[in-house]
């Protein structure tokens, strides 16, 4: 920074940005590494990039331009737990009469592109948050149930782009409580014919993963609670008792096959920069397909029984 508020900034190192409105999808951000959705207060690593911010007002309006360069993906991190690689990616920000408005824009090492918009603005005594974004990877595989060992279980999907989008709100509930809720849909995701035929090859290739070897590592790599279907829905509720102690409820539910996750937890924050939190994950709702019955299916449990799924185990 060249010394004031409205300076150009040049980052250079590990590092996050503030990209995305929801709390826990961020179809915009195609910088920072995706959340859990069934811990989204866990704090993501930062990832290594060259950062180039311009602000600037005009008027009674504010804002920013932000370029970003991730010279490579991140190390270590399963392909399943992050975003497109981006290796360049562009945003520009306006706040103006309480309304916050982004562009964004990114461009990945395999050609991949993406373009959305953002918008969040007060309504009716809640904070209304919206991305929407149109995505294109050449790269992107759907899979599809197959018996015959010789045929790839999957295909590559041409060249077209798909949407996604978040709508959000949250709320404070008078002085002690805080509400909020999210839907997201992705184009990308499976819908509920693909989320059958995806639970019968992933239970095939458990069962068997000399014969789909080539596919396994994908399959195990692409389960992640919150993010396999096209549909998803997020509704939580905190009260705050005092200063320290918190309780919450939270539910991550997947519309396409009606499978929930629901998730209680209590909170201690009255040691110094320490949060003491005991929580539940608790599966709820249909097991015949889908999530539920790759967490359900008593054969796929067994042959997965230890087994690493993209950060979180069977």
């Amino acid at each position: 920074s060249l010394g004031s508020d409205l300076s150009p900034l040049l980052k250079v190192g590990k590092q996050k940005v503030s990209w995305g409105l929801g709390f826990i999808w961020n179809p915009t951000d195609y910088v920072n590494l995706q959340k859990n959705a069934l811990d989204p207060d866990d704090p993501v690593a930062g990832r290594t990039m060259i950062l180039f911010e311009y602000p600037f007002t005009c008027g009674t309006a504010s804002g920013s331009v932000t370029a970003v360069y991730l010279p490579e993906p991140p190390e270590d991190t399963s392909p399943a737990l992050t975003l497109s690689h981006a290796s360049t990616a562009l945003r520009a920000h306006l706040y103006w009469k309480e309304t916050d408005i982004a562009i964004t824009g990114g461009l990945g090492a395999e050609n991949e592109k993406d373009i959305g918009i953002s918008f969040s603005r007060p309504f009716g005594g809640f904070i209304v948050n919206l991305e929407m974004n149109w995505s294109r990877d050449p790269l992107k595989r759907y899979y599809v149930y197959t018996s015959d060992p010789n045929t790839d279980p999957y295909f590559t999907t041409e060249n077209e782009y798909r949407f996604a989008a978040m709508l959000g709100f949250n709320r404070f509930i008078g002085e002690r409580g805080f509400l909020a809720g999210e839907l997201f849909y992705d184009e990308e995701g499976y819908d509920r014919n693909q989320m059958s035929e995806y639970t019968d090859l992933f239970r095939l290739a458990a069962s068997d993963p000399v014969t789909f070897a080539g596919v396994y590592e994908e399959l195990a790599e692409k389960y992640v609670p919150g993010r396999l279907a096209r549909l998803y829905g997020y509704f939580s509720y905190e009260y705050r008792f005092d200063n320290d102690i918190s309780l919450s409820g939270s539910v991550v539910h997947c519309i396409e096959d009606r499978f929930s996750y629901v998730i209680p937890a209590l909170a201690y924050t009255g040691v110094t920069d320490t949060e003491i939190r005991m929580e539940l994950v608790v599966p709820v709702g249909n097991t015949d397909d889908g999530e539920g019955c790759l967490l359900y299916t008593s054969d796929a449990a067994d042959e997965l029984d230890g087994v690493d799924l993209g950060g979180r185990r069977i």
